[in-house]
């Protein structure tokens, strides 16, 4: 097997963790404005959606890295298709106003969205010229990000509104 083969297999085992996590917050780029704050209970519907997002695009990931070794070049292009997607998300997070007593919670959930936008860069240069650092960045990345996703839950839990 070779090294971008077993990238990807590792990529694939990430992504599908982080989409089948089942963890949801319960209750790049930078240039987003964010709309009005919300209530906490309106906040916590919003983020747990954008987890969901985030949980679907995993799965879409895992499944087009499941496809790559049996044909190598196929898929880069669904690939840089799935890694817009984590940038659409994380424009969204970066749009929700959190009320004041969600604000170090989604600071957290900020957080993720950077370090995501920073794996969805490392998955493009890997599917853009079979670039093995990147792809091993992405997967060190993704498993940071979803260790942060699964702390997610406990932050907005900690929150007293």
């Amino acid at each position: 097997m070779s090294r971008l083969a077993h990238l990807l297999a590792a990529l694939v085992v990430v992504a599908a963790v982080a989409g089948c996590s089942g963890k949801t917050a319960s209750g790049g780029g930078a240039t987003a404005t964010p709309r009005v704050e919300s209530s906490p209970s309106a906040y916590r519907q919003e983020a747990a959606a954008v987890l969901s997002r985030y949980s679907e695009t995993f799965r879409t990931i895992s499944s087009i890295a499941g496809t790559a070794s049996s044909n190598p070049t196929a898929w880069q292009q669904p690939m840089l298709d799935a890694i817009d997607s984590i940038r659409r998300v994380g424009n969204q997070v970066r749009q929700i106003a959190p009320p004041s007593c969600l604000s170090e919670a989604h600071k957290q959930l900020l957080e993720v969205a950077d370090r995501l936008d920073e794996v969805a860069n490392n998955i493009g240069a890997g599917a853009r010229s079979n670039d093995m650092a990147a792809l091993l960045r992405a997967v060190t990345g993704m498993n940071e990000s979803v260790t942060l996703m699964n702390k997610l839950p406990n932050a907005f839990a900690a929150a007293t509104c």
